[in-house]
């Protein structure tokens, strides 16, 4: 082989690499000239519930502004807004550890902050000690072309099909469901979940919860945009009610009994105890028997139905992401289409379409044969990351694999 042909075998110029076309999913980044005016900035930024949120704690002296990346060029003057009319410390963490859909609380606790507001995109991951606020935004989405989509998806009206969506589009939940109509009676709408609000540090005041993103307690929020917020989706937070205990429980923020973070989720079905029904029978009263719910809770979503839903259809409203793909990976017996905003394109979801899913089992499959399995440890602010990975171990070390443990940690330097 000659010395020209070796080289042309091993190394390039780069140009292929450059000039090569990659499919993205990415949500379109904003440039200069996409840039809002304070109108436009406090409407999907909800500037006043914002307000609200750090004045409403005095110990809220410094606050992180957690932005994604396509949102950073309104970040200082949303900071800006902020400073200038709650008269507190106002940080933005432009070098996010992770994730943007996760809170960082790592880079928070870096500049000391007492609490978090953090924009756009979230995944709902339980955080461990500070106060969350979440303000998914008002993206533009066309309602009306969404609902034509779902009905040309679906046109059997009776069908068993569950509504799932991005956070990004929570907003526009209510339209949705109102211009679907009851005549598709087996549809059902998730509803989203935040996370449980951090538990008292000792010897420190109880903290805020986080908050759903609706702008005020009557169920609307600050938005001049033609999409109400989803306080049906979100469970409207103003209502208060009262739980079986005599406590006050607030419908927009879910909350179930603590479960080992082992457990696998099984749905819950509601049966009549045969005391109950002996009991009634008795006392010669006929009760009609409750017709079976199963519960489902996962990725800050929740949801009834009427059957399992491994019966359902899923339509998802979103882009495709870790999301979609994770939503994929834990109902895989139901059939996925989904509705990207964006560029107004549905389809069905295969794993020739979902690349991203694809990889995924792929890489299933490799940690299957694998003999040495490393766990990269990624996040130190979800809750019960440790608990995680210790039964990570315990799987592995059971399966006659090799553990290591790789901490991935932020690059700084020092002069």
């Amino acid at each position: 082989m000659s010395s020209a042909s070796a080289s042309t075998a091993f190394s390039s110029d780069g140009v292929d690499i450059i000039s090569r076309k990659i499919a993205s999913s990415i949500i379109p980044v904003e440039g200069p000239s996409d840039r809002k005016s304070e109108r436009e900035l406090r409407r999907y930024y909800e500037i006043t519930r914002c307000v609200r949120f750090i004045k409403s704690d005095p110990k809220f002296e410094r606050v992180a502004l957690q932005f994604p990346d396509r949102l950073l060029c309104d970040a200082a003057s949303v900071a800006s807004l902020l400073e200038k009319e709650t008269g507190r410390s106002v940080f933005i963490l432009g070098d996010t550890s992770y994730g943007s859909c996760c809170v960082d609380e790592v880079a928070a606790e870096h500049i000391q902050a007492s609490c978090i507001v953090h924009f756009g995109q979230a995944c709902l991951t339980q955080t461990r000690r500070l106060p969350v606020l979440y303000v998914f935004g008002c993206e533009a989405i066309d309602t009306a072309e969404c609902v034509a989509t779902f009905r040309r998806l679906f046109p059997e009206k009776g069908g068993h099909v569950l509504v799932l969506y991005d956070t990004l589009f929570s907003h526009c939940i209510d339209e949705f469901k109102g211009q679907l109509g009851a005549e598709y009676f087996n549809t059902m709408i998730s509803t989203l979940v935040l996370p449980e609000p951090v538990s008292p540090q000792p010897d420190t005041p109880p903290t805020a919860p986080a908050q759903v993103t609706s702008e005020n307690v009557s169920g609307s929020c600050s938005c001049t945009c033609s999409h109400p917020c989803a306080t049906d989706g979100l469970r409207k937070h103003s209502e208060t009610t009262q739980g079986n205990d005599g406590s006050d429980q607030t419908p927009g923020i879910f909350k179930e009994p603590e479960r080992d973070v082992y457990e696998s989720e099984t749905p819950e079905t509601g049966h009549q105890s045969a005391e109950s029904t002996t009991g009634d029978t008795e006392r010669g009263c006929q009760t009609e028997p409750k017709p079976e719910r199963h519960s489902y809770r996962r990725f800050g979503r929740s949801f009834e139905l009427v059957e399992p839903v491994e019966e359902y259809r899923v339509f998802y409203i979103g882009i495709e992401g870790p999301t979609l793909t994770n939503l994929m990976l834990n109902y895989n017996k139901c059939q996925f289409y989904s509705y990207n905003p964006f560029t107004r394109e549905s389809r069905r979801e295969t794993l020739n379409v979902n690349k991203a899913l694809g990889r995924r089992y792929f890489l299933v499959q490799k940690a299957k044969e694998a003999r040495t399995v490393g766990i990269l440890i990624g996040t130190l602010g979800a809750a019960k990351y440790l608990d995680i990975i210790e039964r990570l171990k315990h799987i592995l070390k059971h399966a006659g694999k090799k553990v290591t443990y790789h901490l991935l940690i932020r690059l700084r330097y020092t002069a």
